[in-house]
């Protein structure tokens, strides 16, 4: 799996060889074949533990707040929230930061290529669950609507400016203190609508 990896991240998925990657791991193409269906089924195999496991810590993370108490159920409280979710997800991503990468940069002509779009699409039903929920309490202050459109926006911005910081970012401490004030910015943005 080694050489499959050093493959994936130096060709990317499109360009890499199963015979380059059988070759350098001492093998013959045949028995690469024998193991997985397909050169996809193979980079399958490298990242779909650490990008399942991503998905299903966002899953998670939002039914774990939608079932607290609505009292608990604001934006104050889903910022502390966050915290704790951006840091186990963030230990999750440097645990296996060779593969997220592949996932982020390599994965063109795999399923891996619609990553931030499957967590732009949980954030946006976690979005439009609470903005739901808060529409139905009294507010006496008129707030600005948070349009579907504008919605995705910021949510695909979110997770791309996400990306980037593990892209740039060796480390995870310091990513996570990079990721602290994109949480801020958003945060704040995302009160004017939704608080």
């Amino acid at each position: 799996m080694h050489f499959a990896l050093q493959e994936f991240a130096e060709k990317g998925f499109e360009k890499a060889s199963l015979r380059r990657i059988a070759k350098k791991s001492g093998l013959t193409t045949g028995a690469i074949y024998g193991y997985f269906e397909s050169k996809e089924g193979l980079f399958d195999a490298l990242v779909s533990p650490v990008g399942n496991e991503l998905l299903d810590l966002m899953i998670k993370a939002n039914v774990t707040f939608f079932e607290q108490p609505a009292s608990k159920q604001n934006m104050h409280v889903m910022y502390d929230f966050s915290l704790g979710f951006t840091s186990a997800f963030l230990t999750c991503i440097y645990d296996h930061r060779e593969e997220v990468l592949l996932i982020l940069d390599k994965s063109e002509g795999t399923s891996w290529l619609s990553f931030i779009d499957r967590l732009v699409n949980i954030e946006l039903q976690s979005t439009a669950r609470y903005q739901q929920q808060q529409d139905r309490l009294e507010h006496p202050v008129e707030k600005p609507v948070l349009s579907e459109e504008m919605s995705q926006i910021f949510a695909r911005s979110y997770f791309l400016i996400f990306a980037d910081i593990v892209r740039r970012t060796p480390r995870r401490e310091q990513a996570y203190q990079k990721m602290l004030s994109v949480m801020r910015f958003f945060h704040s943005g995302y009160a004017a609508f939704l608080d």
